[in-house]
């Protein structure tokens, strides 16, 4: 019966894992969504991975999280860093542009050897979220970058004596100026 597996505890386990996953994969998917509008700025993306970050941890009562992009900054209310913390590089171009901080408030029982309280999955979604926003900040980046080369190379002809150079039907070159 499958009610009976169910109150198994291997299947009370993997109804628990389950749920685990659809959290952070909700988190991944919103957090795309929110890469992908157009116009946000870093602080809404900051408030954006604060706000997804939270409840897909498996604790999520007591989590806490921090985003800092350059000299931009989000974080939960009443975050405190404490012993339970896990972070995670925001990198552009492989140079660190900021962080991404994840930790409990209160004792947690630990659930893997090297990460305490914080479950593998989860130190994996930290690490895919801070590659993410990196993208985004490169991307961010390099359109304000493309942008400005256009204005200037448009300020440039813009400003630039035009000289028109014809021919003759007799193939005499003749030269004239224009702005």
């Amino acid at each position: 019966d499958v009610d009976d597996r169910n109150d198994s505890p291997v299947g009370l386990q993997l109804e628990h894992d389950l749920g685990e996953r659809r959290k952070e994969l909700r988190a991944l998917y919103e957090l795309n969504q929110a890469l992908l509008t157009p116009g946000f700025n870093a602080q809404q993306i900051c408030q954006s991975v604060v706000r997804l970050l939270e409840p897909a941890w498996q604790y999520s009562d007591a989590t806490v999280v921090r985003v800092t992009l350059g000299n931009v900054a989000a974080e939960s209310k009443g975050f405190v860093v404490t012993e339970w913390m896990q972070q995670a590089d925001v990198l552009v171009n492989q140079v660190a542009r900021g962080s991404i901080q994840v930790g409990y408030t209160t004792v947690k029982p630990s659930a893997s050897v090297n990460e305490g309280p914080v479950l593998t999955e989860e130190r994996a979604l930290i690490q895919a979220v801070a590659d993410r926003v990196g993208l985004w900040l490169q991307r961010t980046e390099a359109e304000l970058n493309a942008g400005q080369r256009g204005s200037w190379l448009s300020h440039l002809l813009s400003s630039a004596p035009l000289v028109f150079f014809t021919f003759t039907s007799e193939g005499i070159f003749t030269a004239s100026e224009g702005k």
